[in-house]
């Protein structure tokens, strides 16, 4: 039974989101070698808003699942849906770096729908029930980081 690549799929949303502006953008975690696709020269953390301002620029980090087969198959079990799910940890200096950052990754995100080696996904929609709460403030760092996750979901077609 083919499947879906779980990889391709989350290249498709790493590059999608190459298009968030005033961000910088990683994938799985914080690091130079964890840059979005094609994005060159991404910094080994995220930058400072200024020499004299040492909280941090609005950042990203996309968190790609597994996923799993979706509940629906074919008479002839020959079709394997997946259902696969995506983090993101939006990231900033101040409020509302954070909250305009979450604006910009969620209008890239909702509703896209990525066509993967041929194959139409369905559009990335929040989990049903799923709210992701107040910024919270990372005290891991100096000065303090402010963050919110942000989940969506996707189910592949075969």
């Amino acid at each position: 039974m083919p499947e879906i690549s779980r990889r391709l799929v989350a290249v498709a949303v790493a590059t999608r989101l190459v298009g968030v502006t005033n961000a910088t953008g990683y994938v799985g975690k914080v690091s130079a070698l964890s840059g979005l696709p094609g994005v060159t020269g991404t910094p080994d953390s995220p930058p400072v808003k200024s020499a004299s301002d040492a909280r941090v620029k609005p950042y990203f980090v996309l968190f790609p699942g597994a996923g799993t087969p979706g509940p629906e198959t074919d008479l002839g079990d020959s079709v394997v849906d997946l259902d696969l799910p995506f983090q993101l940890t939006v990231a900033g200096g101040d409020l509302y770096d954070v909250l305009a950052l979450a604006d910009r990754v969620h209008a890239a995100l909702h509703r896209w729908a990525p066509v993967v080696d041929g194959h139409q996904c369905g559009p990335l929609r929040v989990p049903p029930g799923y709210a992701p709460g107040v910024v919270l403030t990372d005290r891991d760092f100096t000065p303090h980081r402010l963050y919110t996750p942000l989940q969506y979901q996707l189910t592949a077609h075969t």
